[in-house]
């Protein structure tokens, strides 16, 4: 018998996943937004039960039909010029192990096939910024930690162009949250849907450990580190000054960027973490039960963001297998392909049936 969860969370029967697919008055769900196979192979797997100490194991989540998303009056909405995401780097990002516009500009162009909207890369804010650093702290692994209050503030202290439509901030430096005047451990970043603002840090990603160091620490004592102004004594932070990364080591930490990049950025467009599959909108407690997460959106998400987005389902998911090809991200590539062609034998088998 099954494990019950400490938060008392059960997964949803087969019917209340399919039901959460459906539009308001609909008896069937378009094949797209439906888990259609590939031949035998199935593309979309229902949730795992947690294992102790996973998200929902600590979090007993209703989960969002798209019904319930469609009443929205929060989400983020394209409209008119208003159509930009842009990403706000927060410090030195040389620790990626490559020029710093290359390593982002792979972000952009991923975020930009993802959500079918142009994106762009902004000039950096520093590390040294007061608003930033206000409340930086020591983590326990001798790392600086941001608290992402701080990161959003100092993207609200900006002026933002008239074309943006959400700001996300992106940094090496690990993050933490305050809520209900308790500070969490960290997070791997956050989202503000209401102001269309984020953060999400690469930090924990990183495959040598925590790249931005906490002065004094073993760790930075051979490293650079340059003291901020505007910045209490106590609260100095270092430059982020580690070896380059290989190639395959590169390929990983960018591909779990882009992850939890359009995870964040998902939760600006008013979806919640996924109850029904294994999805890229499932929550993650830890770096194990992240990396099993698959890198797509399951069939009721995706039918969600292109209410909000309107795009082309197959164009997007051959901008997808085109990037995924390019940077050697195999397995997406692969799924992506199959995922096409179930759709399009889905598509030949309801014009045969009309």
């Amino acid at each position: 018998m099954p494990r019950r969860c400490c938060s008392g969370w059960s997964r949803p029967s087969r019917a209340e996943t399919a039901r959460a697919a459906l539009a308001k008055g609909e008896r069937t769900a378009p094949s797209p937004y439906r888990a259609v196979c590939h031949g035998a192979e199935a593309l979309f797997r229902r949730i795992d039960a947690p294992a102790r100490g996973d998200w929902l194991d600590e979090h007993s989540e209703r989960g969002q039909s798209f019904v319930s998303f469609s009443r929205l009056s929060m989400a983020l909405k394209p409209h008119a010029h208003v159509r930009v995401i842009e990403l706000v780097p927060i410090g030195p990002l040389d620790a990626l192990g490559m020029g710093r516009v290359s390593a982002l500009d792979t972000l952009r162009r991923y975020v930009s096939a993802f959500f079918c909207l142009p994106c762009r890369v902004t000039p950096a804010i520093s590390l040294h910024d007061p608003i930033v650093g206000r409340n930086a702290r020591r983590g326990d692994e001798d790392q600086v930690q941001l608290d992402v209050a701080d990161l959003v503030a100092a993207l609200r202290a900006r002026r933002q162009p008239r074309d943006v439509l959400c700001s996300v901030a992106v940094t090496m430096a690990d993050l933490y949250i305050v809520k209900d005047s308790v500070p969490w451990n960290f997070v791997f970043g956050q989202a503000h849907t209401m102001e269309g603002l984020g953060a999400f840090s690469l930090s924990r990603y990183h495959p040598r450990g925590h790249p931005v160091r906490w002065p004094g620490s073993s760790a930075c004592k051979a490293r650079a580190c340059t003291s901020p102004s505007g910045v209490p004594s106590e609260q100095l932070l270092p430059m982020a000054m580690v070896e380059q990364l290989s190639e395959q080591e590169l390929r990983q930490l960018l591909q779990r960027g882009a992850k939890v990049l359009t995870h964040e950025l998902g939760h600006l467009f008013g979806i919640r973490h996924c109850v029904h599959y294994e999805c890229l909108m499932c929550g993650c407690n830890h770096m194990q039960e992240f990396d099993k997460r698959p890198m797509f959106l399951c069939p009721i998400d995706l039918r969600k963001l292109q209410s909000a987005i309107s795009f082309d389902i197959d164009t997007r998911y051959a901008q997808l297998e085109a990037l995924h090809c390019e940077l050697g991200w195999d397995e997406g590539s692969t799924w992506l392909r199959s995922r096409r062609a179930a759709l399009e034998a889905a598509a030949a088998t309801a014009g045969t049936a009309d």
